[in-house]
């Protein structure tokens, strides 16, 4: 009961601190005093917190926090979904606009808002949501026909004005709940949508050339935008603020998203292909990208064939990616693979017991935003349940003792180390030990999934089947 104990603490916490008078999640809050910093509403990130917050409710059987959890969703569909289908996620307590604006862009590569309702639906069963989801489905379709079926990273309702390039974690995460929505309705509409999204990614020159996949450009406007990136990215005061070239890819999240949706999607069509294209994606990385302690890095040049972005994220997105492969296909190397991965990440541990998100700074010597080196002294706390979240995973497979202890082991450090204030910091700083005071609530939903699983396993129930399988994921 300590963990299930301890997760509800955070759920009361958010229910009573951080709920906007309109009844929905801030987006930050400082856990020294329990006050929003932000008027910004938890729109966006609504899959990081509510289905675990509403099968926490279910587990403990408090209708106030399933009744809490419920009101997110339907304070969402309410206020933030437009009437062709997609969110705006800009909404600041006591600014709610009815009806939302036509003229302004809306980003279509937060998929989390979906995601949310997507799990929640598939936690809880319950029908009415599939409305909302249709809705927003049928508003993809119609934005993708104007795009060769390239999603855009934005969308302007107005006039129809897109986003000139396509990020494939967006899509990916898509095509993963089109899968799932249409195993369980088998409704033709989300079979057929799925393949339209997967298209551009299943046959894409890029990934056929380099093994990897990029962000795409959706018209001329995006080879000009690209363009104007490759050329001003080399320059220090650009490289913050103009994202990544394209010559370059990122592990996380832009290709083990779209991996994972690809994944789910060859459980329905095209196995074959897709599993060509799993194979040829772990095998590059291993062989391009792997540091010498067995960690990977976060993101390839393809101009200059040199990996950066030495950040444990990555492995950790990784590990789970091969986690996935190994339960559909049954790949021992890719159970093989991620048991190793794990093991690098617990060797990085530091005297805190907790795992810093750049453990080789001096390693990462073709990094080409130089201002990330400012993050080099963190420990995230995501990046910690997310290792504690995967091991309990493995040793369900594996059965390992091993792997179930150094996972509670490793959970109990977060829980004594992040412990901060009222409840928990995001981020610790590894030299001078500081702990934010500032934390985004989505966090503090995450850290509940990690609790609630270290509970079920501990109680000998299966994580990797039913609702625990939901909210394992990390999306």
């Amino acid at each position: 009961m300590k963990y299930l104990d301890l997760a509800r603490n955070i759920a009361d916490f958010l229910i009573e601190k951080a709920t906007s008078s309109e009844g929905i999640l801030f987006k930050k809050i400082n856990i020294t005093n329990g006050r929003n910093v932000t008027d910004s509403l938890n729109i966006s990130e609504l899959g990081d917190y509510v289905q675990n917050i509403a099968y926490l409710g279910i587990l403990t059987k408090e209708n106030s926090i399933i009744n809490w959890s419920k009101q997110q969703i339907e304070l969402a569909i309410k206020y933030a979904q437009h009437p062709m289908g997609i969110f705006f996620h800009s909404l600041e307590a006591g600014g709610i606009e009815s009806p939302l604006p036509n003229n302004q862009y809306y980003d279509l590569t937060a998929a989390d808002s979906i995601i949310g309702i997507s799990d929640y639906y598939f936690i809880t069963s319950r029908q009415e949501l599939l409305i909302p989801l249709k809705k927003f489905f049928e508003g993809i379709e119609q934005i993708i026909s104007e795009c060769s079926n390239l999603l855009p990273s934005g969308y302007r309702p107005s006039d129809h004005a897109f986003s000139p390039v396509s990020d494939p974690m967006s899509v990916g995460n898509l095509i993963e709940i089109l899968a799932e929505l249409y195993i369980l309705t088998q409704e033709q509409f989300y079979f057929e949508l799925m393949q339209k999204l997967a298209s551009p990614w299943i046959d894409n020159r890029f990934f056929n050339e380099n093994c990897m996949f990029r962000r795409e450009n959706v018209n001329l406007r995006g080879v000009l935008y690209s363009s104007i990136v490759n050329r001003f990215y080399r320059f220090t005061f650009m490289n913050n603020r103009v994202g990544f070239p394209n010559y370059t890819s990122r592990v996380a999240k832009q290709n083990t998203h779209i991996l994972f949706g690809l994944l789910k999607m060859s459980q329905l069509c095209d196995k074959e292909l897709i599993q060509v294209i799993l194979e040829r994606w772990i095998n590059f990385v291993q062989s391009h990208l792997k540091h010498s302690s067995g960690v990977i890095y976060g993101a390839f040049n393809f101009r200059n064939q040199k990996a950066f972005r030495l950040d444990v994220f990555h492995t950790i997105n990784c590990i789970e990616l091969l986690i996935s492969h190994y339960l559909i296909y049954g790949k021992e190397h890719c159970l093989i693979t991620a048991e190793e991965m794990t093991w690098a990440l617990l060797n990085l541990r530091n005297g805190l017991g907790l795992i810093p998100r750049f453990p080789f700074p001096s390693d990462d010597k073709y990094e080409l935003q130089y201002q990330i080196r400012k993050e080099y002294t963190d420990i995230a706390l995501d990046d910690n349940i997310d290792i504690v979240v995967n091991m309990l995973k493995l040793y369900e497979i594996t059965k390992k003792e091993e792997l179930v202890f150094s996972a509670l082991d490793l959970l109990e450090c977060v829980i004594k180390n992040f412990r901060y204030g009222l409840l928990y910091t995001e981020n610790i700083n590894s030299k001078s030990l500081k702990k934010d005071e500032i934390v985004r609530t989505k966090y503090l939903g995450l850290m509940i999934k990690s609790l609630i699983l270290a509970a079920e396993v501990q109680a000998g129930h299966k994580i990797l089947e039913g609702p625990n399988s939901i909210i394992s994921k990390d999306r």
